[in-house]
């Protein structure tokens, strides 16, 4: 009995000891797990992507997925000392010039050079061309003038997530330029697009205000590809603005970059468990943009998740900004993302090269609330059809953008877009009185000649001889016209055509062809085309 007693001793010990060693492991694993947790909600404050809507399907970027993980890479810490020139972008390590000229970009494609050809050209000829033309037309530094020496800490090394080749004459110094951009990419069944970084700059090779000099970005083939083959000119214009928009997250709209703003520290707060800018040129821009004096901060991106979250313009109240967490098919650069790369201190923007914004445009304080805007041009409330937001296509009104905060709006039907609608929808429009194509734009109306069709596009533009523009449309080749005052206009023996809001029809960038095709920017209804490129459309090269 007395040994049956030891052995059951001997066993409640041994339990003991496992149990101890199991809760070790627990508590341990618990340990990691909560600071995965807290790495995972710090990520949220330091994430951003991109999303291309299309039938329901949201495709990212990944700018935001690379921050946090590239923290734990070797890399050089980036050269920041704000009290060597208060702000301007004087440094003793990179001299720079005095005056503030047209950025100048260099773009490395040393990384994709195992590409098929057709793959390369697209991204080469196609695709950058424009970017590049654009933002450097747009936005201005003070100029470097010494090379940009890549830091040797790279050598024999990768850059960040998208593990750059540094080519080694780059060790030795870029010449002419103030930004150099790696081009590189990857293959992942994602809906990942692409996304972009910057390589930090030790002390000795970067500039001493924190702005990057040497940045890159990674397409993910299994989404480009797709899109190569395409003859549709508004695929290759998405792939522009995705470009531009990782560029613009390189140069100045990124956490990385926040606590080393110069002009406005520290733009991004916090505030009620919500992302906003709070850089007085910001709010300025809000104040006169919305017409709402008591505008006090500017709202980020609060949904989507750690992708999208803080580091995006709130999509309820900016639409189709370049900036914003998804694509809208036509995305612009507007005074709002302007104002942040003032707020940085390192850059001056060319006003007259912005595009015009036209979501939530004069809709004053009411507009600016947490709950979804009523009584608003952007929003609906009642399941139906009508053109969307720009008129550039008859849009379902629906809640399913994960942006939105589930306020619904008419959102584009790719196969009723008034440049390339669905066989089906061109026939409607014709036997409507309408038609397709570059020029065409949306209207509501009571003649379409289906039950399911409440919009019909029609060749259409504005004239702005007079002070408020003029809209003139064709309808069964006879010309009408809608003015400000106008609500709907009668066709003969056929119906009715609701007049559209002139300044969103005439001001935004579909009211140019193509909505200038990514290649330029639309004013007063003629397309602006960037360096390099020409026509109506901006779709032919020079």
């Amino acid at each position: 009995m007395q040994k049956i007693s030891k052995k059951r001793f001997a066993s409640i010990i041994a339990v003991l000891c496992i149990f101890a060693f199991a809760v070790q492991i627990y508590n341990s694993n618990s340990y990691l797990e909560t600071n995965e947790v807290s790495l995972f909600k710090k990520n949220t404050t330091r994430s951003q992507s991109y999303q291309y809507v299309d039938k329901g399907v949201h495709y990212e970027c990944g700018h935001s997925k690379v921050l946090e993980k590239e923290k734990q890479l070797d890399q050089p810490q980036q050269a920041f000392d704000e009290s060597l020139y208060g702000t301007n972008d004087v440094s003793y390590l990179l001299p720079v010039e005095k005056e503030y000229k047209n950025i100048r970009i260099k773009v490395d494609y040393s990384n994709i050079s195992t590409l098929s050809l057709e793959t390369r050209q697209y991204i080469v000829k196609k695709v950058f061309p424009a970017v590049v033309s654009y933002i450097q037309a747009v936005i201005k530094v003070q100029r470097l003038t010494q090379p940009i020496k890549v830091d040797p800490a790279y050598k024999g090394k990768t850059c960040g997530q998208g593990k750059i080749k540094i080519p080694d004459e780059h060790f030795d110094g870029v010449q002419d330029t103030d930004l150099v951009f790696y081009v590189s990419h990857h293959s992942q069944d994602t809906n990942l697009l692409a996304y972009s970084s910057y390589c930090p700059q030790g002390q000795n090779y970067g500039l001493s205000s924190g702005r990057p000099t040497v940045a890159y970005m990674s397409y993910n083939l299994k989404q480009l590809e797709k899109d190569i083959s395409s003859n549709d000119k508004m695929v290759l214009a998405k792939w522009i603005y995705m470009t531009t928009h990782e560029l613009v997250h390189s140069l100045v709209f990124s956490p990385n970059y926040y606590d080393k703003y110069l002009l406005e520290k520290n733009p991004v707060k916090i505030i009620g468990g919500k992302p906003y800018v709070v850089a007085p040129s910001v709010i300025k821009v809000a104040k006169e943009y919305y017409g709402c004096p008591t505008v006090d901060k500017v709202a980020l991106e609060d949904a989507g998740g750690a992708t999208t979250f803080g580091f995006h313009w709130e999509r309820r109240y900016f639409g189709n900004e370049i900036m914003t967490g998804s694509f809208l098919y036509d995305s612009i650069l507007s005074k709002f993302t302007a104002a942040m790369f003032r707020a940085s201190g390192w850059y001056e923007v060319d006003d007259s090269l912005l595009a015009e914004l036209t979501w939530g445009i004069g809709e004053k304080c009411e507009f600016l609330v947490d709950s979804c805007p009523k009584n608003t041009k952007e929003f609906c409330t009642m399941p139906g059809k009508r053109c969307n937001f720009d008129y550039i296509g008859q849009g379902v009104c629906s809640d399913s953008d994960i942006l939105s905060n589930k306020c619904s709006y008419f959102q584009p039907s790719k196969t009723q877009h008034c440049t390339y609608p669905d066989e089906e929808s061109r026939k409607i429009y014709e036997v409507s009185g309408g038609t397709w194509g570059p020029n065409a734009r949306c209207f509501d109306t009571d003649i379409a000649a289906s039950s399911n069709v409440s919009s019909v596009c029609y060749d259409a533009y504005c004239d702005f001889k007079t002070e408020i523009p003029t809209v003139i449309f064709k309808v069964f080749n006879k010309e009408y016209v809608c003015d400000n005052k106008t609500k709907e206009v009668e066709i003969p023996g056929k119906g009715k055509i609701k007049c559209p809001d002139i300044t969103r029809f005439c001001t935004s960038i579909a009211a140019c062809p193509l909505s200038c095709a990514g290649k330029g920017v639309c004013q007063q209804g003629k397309c602006k085309c960037f360096d390099g490129f020409k026509g109506d459309d901006c779709t032919q090269s020079v």
